[in-house]
């Protein structure tokens, strides 16, 4: 199955991620301070306005940064942000993931461990028969700051267990959205906050909130989670969802001229899946040009099964890795 580099996977809260995940965006020197604008460098993330570092834990790769530098979270109706979405890969099933999720906490008779419990709540509510209720929010510590946690199993779209583990700070809810394959795999990931740093919990007032006028992406944290009912709207995958999904895979035939010029190695590419599984679009974004068109060619014959959202069949966009080796280098 492919590998990294991946884009994508919500757990069952209904967090719909754009773009090549967290677009990288340049900061202008005179620009005010974002709360949605972060930096991720030495594999840390870091938010001078919500005022916290995070380090990627071990095993675990960024999927929305694969450069270091100014990143610029995803917008979320109801004033939700996407920091950073992480994943930790599986050989041949889907890796576990870890969201950074920051919202504004603008009532304050919402309490962190309400604010927890409603929105697990929510999912149990809206589907009792593929969700569970398996841990009720209680308060955890990590990193020297109190955290509330709630856990729930889900069967769709894939049997797992999925956690909210948050923490109030200057005025955001702030934590993580789990999705793993097991309670142990969910205890683990949640370990990743014992590494986080706190600043001091005073409001940056120099930080605004920004607005992402291009984002794609549906949903919010709350008990009315929002389905894309746009015909053009998608969502992002990882490559490891998408070939997860996969039904029909064609292996291109390696141009003649290529291997008249020994020429090997991979060919990135970025396909768009409508709602019935067939392959819409492709294009380029890095690979030798002898070896792009059979790697395009042969993706436009993919079939992939509907990936299901809430239940509704939505069009994907992912990440495809074709990898050409010289019939030598096969067999030295």
């Amino acid at each position: 199955m492919p590998r990294l580099p991946l884009r994508f996977l919500a757990i069952g809260l209904v967090i719909l991620l754009q773009g090549t995940g967290f677009a990288q965006q340049t900061a202008s020197d005179s620009a005010p301070a974002r709360f949605d604008t972060g930096v991720f460098e030495n594999h840390t993330y870091i938010n001078e306005c919500l005022g916290f570092s995070f380090p990627l834990p071990a095993g675990w790769l960024a999927i929305s940064q694969r450069i270091n530098g100014p990143s610029k979270a995803i917008h979320v109706p109801g004033g939700g942000l996407g920091l950073l979405l992480i994943e930790q890969p599986k050989p041949g099933t889907f890796g576990n993931t870890i969201q950074l999720y920051a919202l504004a906490a603008t009532d304050p008779n919402v309490s962190t461990r309400d604010f927890v419990a409603r929105a697990v709540q929510a999912q149990v509510t809206r589907n009792p028969v593929n969700n569970q209720l398996v841990r009720a929010a209680s308060e955890v510590e990590y990193a020297g700051k109190h955290f509330f946690r709630s856990d729930y199993k889900s069967a769709k779209p894939r049997a797992s267990v999925r956690s909210l583990v948050f923490t109030r700070f200057r005025n955001y809810y702030v934590g993580e959205m789990i999705d793993a394959g097991s309670p142990e795999e969910v205890d683990s990931a949640a370990d990743s906050l014992k590494k986080i740093s706190f600043r001091e919990d005073v409001p940056n007032a120099k930080c605004v909130a920004g607005r992402d006028a291009q984002s794609t992406i549906a949903g919010v944290i709350s008990s009315h989670p929002v389905i894309p009912t746009s015909p053009d709207a998608k969502i992002r995958v990882s490559q490891m969802v998408s070939g997860g999904l996969l039904l029909k895979k064609v292996e291109p035939e390696y141009p003649e001229a290529a291997l008249k010029n020994h020429v090997e190695g991979p060919v990135s590419l970025i396909a768009v899946i409508d709602a019935k599984g067939d392959v819409e679009e492709v294009r380029l974004t890095s690979g030798d040009p002898l070896l792009a068109p059979a790697a395009i060619a042969a993706v436009r014959q993919w079939k992939y099964k509907p990936y299901l959202l809430e239940g509704h069949p939505m069009k994907m966009e992912t990440q495809i890795s074709v990898q050409f080796q010289l019939p030598d280098a096969k067999n030295p």
